[in-house]
């Protein structure tokens, strides 16, 4: 419904740029938060030294640092461990916090912001508006994570370094 009634408004040139950004920003922030539990839960198993595949050899006590990095167009969150090393001792990314057949971005709302990139493609202040949303986005998502993060904690035995940031970057949010 939100996502039909802010293209509306958007094909009515009812709304200016900023107010664009904003209920794209609801959007996106009520999807999130209504699949919270989901990555909690998530959170919590790992955090209890469940579900983690480790390399052959490895068990949790080798875990110094828990990583979780998502892709910044589908903002699904994928995991891995490291020892004291820095060495990766997972067998592979795990995702987490799924949501069936959608993404932690939701489909419906990534539609959207396509049709609105196509149809104002020759406005000057297009790459302005998916800059600031880009900056929002990122800051909605690691305050939705760090929420989880610490509900989860509350539940989890697990307690070694942990970091949250977007895939191929080097900027790092400390969780602990």
């Amino acid at each position: 419904y939100l996502v039909k009634t802010w293209k509306q408004k958007i094909k009515n040139n009812t709304m200016n740029m900023e107010q664009q950004i904003s209920s794209f920003a609801e959007i996106l922030k009520q999807h999130l938060e209504q699949h919270k539990s989901n990555l909690i839960a998530d959170l919590t198993t790992l955090l209890n030294g469940k579900e983690i595949a480790l390399l052959d050899g490895k068990n949790v006590a080798d875990i110094a640092q828990l990583h979780f990095v998502y892709a910044a167009d589908s903002l699904n969150i994928i995991f891995w461990a490291e020892d004291n090393a820095e060495n990766v001792i997972t067998a592979h990314g795990h995702r987490i916090g799924k949501i069936a057949e959608d993404n932690n971005f939701p489909q419906k709302l990534q539609l959207a912001l396509i049709a609105f990139e196509e149809d104002n493609e020759e406005e000057a202040d297009l790459y302005d508006f998916l800059d600031a949303f880009d900056d929002l986005k990122y800051a909605i998502v690691e305050k939705w994570f760090h929420d989880c993060w610490h509900s989860a904690r509350q539940k989890g035995d697990l307690t070694k370094e942990a970091y949250f940031s977007i895939h191929d970057t080097t900027n790092k949010t400390k969780l602990n």
